[in-house]
């Protein structure tokens, strides 16, 4: 836990980001106990502050205050504002891969991900990676 009491502000957003994991944990894919162990490490340090080095520059109350939403269904927005391409299209949206709007190769197999599920994460080591495992919807 952080030696320093953390301002409101940080208290709320990191209360928030729990309550959002506390919410999703049947609906969210790789380890259920990797995801535990990172909602556990995140409770304990809370959202990094300028008394954490790494982060000494940077506020992160926008964060913080930001109350976040499902990602709105595009799929059907989609087709009639891009301009056409014979070719294949991998379309984001918020940061995720959204096969519906997507038109992929026909004769190459093509995967969309990344390396095994929490892999490289050390969220006991670092807030802002405890905070990414225990949320993360892909990859």
């Amino acid at each position: 836990m952080n030696a320093i009491a953390q301002p409101a502000w940080a208290r709320d957003g990191a209360a928030a980001f729990l309550a959002r994991y506390a919410a999703l944990p049947a609906s969210l894919p790789g380890d259920p106990a990797m995801r535990a162990a990172a909602a556990e490490a995140f409770r304990r340090r809370g959202l990094p502050g300028a008394r954490d080095e790494a982060w000494h520059y940077t506020s992160l109350r926008p964060l913080a205050e930001t109350r976040f939403a499902a990602p709105v269904a595009v799929a059907a927005m989609l087709p009639g504002r891009l301009p056409a391409v014979d070719a294949p299209r991998l379309i984001f949206v918020n940061g995720r891969f959204d096969r519906a709007a997507s038109t992929l190769p026909a004769q190459a197999a093509v995967r969309v991900g990344a390396p095994a599920y929490g892999a490289l994460a050390r969220p006991e080591a670092e807030a802002m990676v405890a905070l990414n495992t225990m949320l993360a919807e892909d990859g």
